[in-house]
């Protein structure tokens, strides 16, 4: 599932493809929505991928890859780092990817088999460089095709951003229940560059089979908006939803995910620590935070909220409330007198994690995420809030012993079309002398990252494969600190790290989610 722009226009594309283990793609289908046409859904005819890329200095990176896909629209191709492995192989304790791709074991034809299997990635659209006008970024997820039959069942909470008619930023979420034919009890929060349908309920929809990719088409109806979608099954627990109407001022073009919820919920729904990342749009360009809140399960909420818009910095100390709706499992957040939320407010449509979840879950992401956030003012937000520290026992404090090993990263939104999309690898590697520091890279090495540039002449957007991505990092016991630099803010929960890079001459700035 990629966002992001085409000739500076948006667009947004999901699909399924399926690999045959030897560089094969022999099958799929993807649906693309771009601002200036109609959508399409257009079968996989062919394609090849490789996994383990030989670097500038020799070495092999066993994590990265690229994708060609064609379809009777043409070829297009993606650039990609996968980690998540079905194994959870480490080394010295450290998930381990970039060198030894989930574990490899030598046959008796001395030939590397993978012991285990990538489930999760970054990826962004490349061309390899041949001029493509387009700009997006996203995720990759390993499918679970014993789950396509059911299809969706049970209640699900959903969030989903984009753009409208005259490139605002659209945020939407909410919750849903699901059967084999039809959506019920739809209910929703739009922010629609600042124009809001708040706490919205009623709604309904339609759900049509599952196809052999995991395709599901369906409708939508919510308050004023009807919405045609593509639903792609991940898992019983997860899908990946994008709208196929055309582009209009009264069809948003948006993409999102759906997760499985609960069926009722209260104020302990939330407890203790949860990650939060959001990104929308200002007057003066993207407009993004990342944060940690701490909730008592009763209705208070305390954290750290970190914002860039557009290169102006903030950092508030958040301290308010919430009430959790019992039905929908809508969370309204508000500030009393004297307390804050920081520069933008939000309501969130919850997940509540189990209280016995480790950070170890993580590595499945479906099953960290807590919520769905859409912000409620003229940014237009949209995000997630994602598991920190389990309910079962007190935070504990982070040292950097938690940030170890193998991360693949990328940009999460392309808010703009001039902000840049990467994904890449890092290792991360803990000081021996201090307790909140360490480094990224192996052995001082730099890792490895593709990048698309967005810029004005008629040469972008500008594709630079392998450029090189290594530094510091420090955490403290909040969780709370950097990565890759003084001028990068972050948050983690040891598996997952938000950052943002706050360099004055990022002007432009993006969310980026690294996960091991």
């Amino acid at each position: 599932m990629l966002r992001g722009f085409d000739n500076k226009q948006p667009a947004v594309i999901s699909g399924s493809m399926t690999l045959d283990g030897n560089g094969n793609v022999t099958a799929g289908e993807e649906d693309i929505t771009r601002a200036t046409s109609a959508s399409q859904a257009l079968p996989i005819s062919s394609g090849s991928y490789a996994v383990g890329i030989t670097t500038s200095d020799g070495a092999i990176t066993y994590n990265r890859g690229c994708v060609e896909l064609t379809t009777s629209a043409g070829t297009v191709t993606f650039d990609f780092t996968v980690g998540g492995c079905t194994n959870h192989y480490s080394e010295g304790g450290a998930p381990a990817t970039s060198d030894n791709a989930c574990g490899m074991a030598q046959n008796a034809q001395a030939a590397n088999i993978a012991a285990g299997t990538f489930t999760t990635g970054h990826v962004i659209e490349s061309n390899d460089g041949t001029g493509s006008s387009a700009q997006l970024s996203g995720i990759l997820r390993a499918q679970d095709t014993s789950s396509f039959a059911a299809g969706l069942s049970g209640p699900y909470a959903f969030g989903l951003g984009g753009w409208d008619s005259s490139q605002g930023h659209y945020a939407m979420a909410g919750s849903l229940q699901a059967s084999s034919s039809a959506l019920t009890a739809v209910a929703a929060d739009l922010d629609d560059a600042g124009t809001l349908g708040s706490q919205l309920t009623g709604g309904s929809g339609t759900l049509a089979a599952p196809d052999a990719s995991g395709r599901i088409s369906g409708t939508m109806t919510v308050g004023p908006l009807t919405l045609d979608l593509a639903l792609y099954v991940v898992s019983q627990n997860e899908a990946f939803v994008v709208t196929t109407d055309p582009l209009s001022a009264s069809h948003p073009l948006l993409s999102g995910e759906a997760i499985t919820t609960a069926s009722s919920f209260s104020n302990a729904s939330l407890q203790n620590s949860h990650m939060l990342r959001m990104e929308g749009s200002s007057s003066a360009g993207p407009d993004v935070s990342i944060g940690a809140l701490t909730l008592d399960g009763q209705g208070g909420v305390t954290g750290t909220v970190y914002e860039d818009q557009a290169g102006t910095l903030g950092t508030t100390a958040v301290s308010g409330a919430y009430s959790v709706d019992g039905t929908t499992g809508r969370a309204n957040f508000f500030a009393p007198q004297g307390q804050t939320l920081g520069a933008h407010a939000f309501v969130v449509y919850l997940v509540p994690a189990p209280a016995n979840l480790a950070r170890s879950a993580c590595s499945n992401p479906a099953s960290c995420i807590t919520g769905f956030l859409v912000g409620t003012d003229n940014s237009a937000q949209d995000g997630v809030l994602e598991f920190q520290t389990p309910t079962v026992a007190p935070p504990p404090p982070f040292t950097n012993r938690d940030v170890a090993g193998d991360y693949v990263y990328g940009s999460s939104e392309n808010i703009d079309w001039m902000t840049t999309s990467f994904e890449g690898d890092v290792y991360a590697t803990p000081s021996s002398s201090a307790s909140t520091s360490g480094s990224l890279g192996a052995s001082g090495l730099p890792f490895f990252q593709d990048s698309s540039y967005g810029c004005i002449d008629t040469t972008c957007p500008l594709f630079i494969p392998e450029s090189t991505f290594a530094g510091a990092y420090t955490v403290n016991g909040s969780g709370t600190a950097t990565f890759g630099g003084a001028t990068e803010v972050s948050v983690t929960n040891g598996n997952v790290i938000f950052y943002i890079d706050e360099s004055p001459v990022n002007l432009h700035p993006s969310v980026v989610v690294a996960e091991q």
